[in-house]
C-alpha cells in the first residue's frame, strides 16, 4: 500500500478565500467540515497529494493551480 506523504501546505488553498468568507461557506465549497477550515486558517497544516487533489477538484481546479510544485512532486 502506498504511503500518503503530507507535502502540500494548506496556506495556498486558504489564500483562495477572502477572510470575510465564513468557515461554513468555505467548508461547503471544499466539501469538508467547517471546523477543519477554521483550524487551517489558524494553524496551517500539511496534506497528502491525494487530499490536495480531491480538494482542488471540489473547487473545479487542477492542483497545479493551487500548488505550483504539483507536477514536480507527483511526477
Amino acid at each position: 500500500m502506498e504511503q500518503k506523504v503530507r507535502r502540500y501546505p494548506t496556506e495556498p488553498l486558504m489564500a483562495l478565500f477572502p477572510d470575510d468568507l465564513t468557515d461554513s461557506t468555505v467548508a461547503a465549497m471544499l466539501s469538508i467540515n467547517r471546523v477543519t477550515v477554521g483550524k487551517w486558517r489558524r494553524e496551517p497544516q500539511m496534506i497528502s497529494e491525494w487530499y490536495a487533489d480531491e480538494l482542488a477538484i471540489n473547487l473545479g481546479m487542477h492542483p497545479i493551480q493551487i500548488w505550483a510544485n504539483w507536477l514536480e512532486e507527483v511526477a
